[in-house]
């Protein structure tokens, strides 16, 4: 915490996630990242203000990011991951790593 407050960071928050969102009621393709910020905020909340240093940050989102595109599953993908999903589907995907 002392790190964002130093940093002046700016703590960001969905209202009541990406499935309530109102202003996703006309989707402009967007839910998907509501959806993942709402999961990767509430996942990793306490390791992301546990971190004392901005490199500590950054680690800890790397690693947090691996876990969540490469060893989570996801129910919206059949329980698979989302490296896994993206192998089968390569034109819909827009995982990089």
């Amino acid at each position: 915490r002392a790190l964002l407050i130093e940093s002046e960071a700016r703590v960001s928050y969905s209202e009541r996630g990406a499935k309530d969102n109102p202003t996703l009621e006309n989707d402009t393709g967007t839910s998907w990242i509501e959806s993942f910020w709402t999961h990767f905020k509430g996942e990793n909340g306490s390791l992301l203000l546990e971190a004392e240093t901005l490199e500590e940050l950054c680690e800890v989102i790397e690693r947090q990011m691996a876990y969540y595109n490469e060893r989570r599953r996801h129910s919206s993908l059949a329980w698979i991951t989302g490296h896994r999903w993206s192998i089968f589907n390569p034109r819909e995907s827009t995982w990089t790593r």
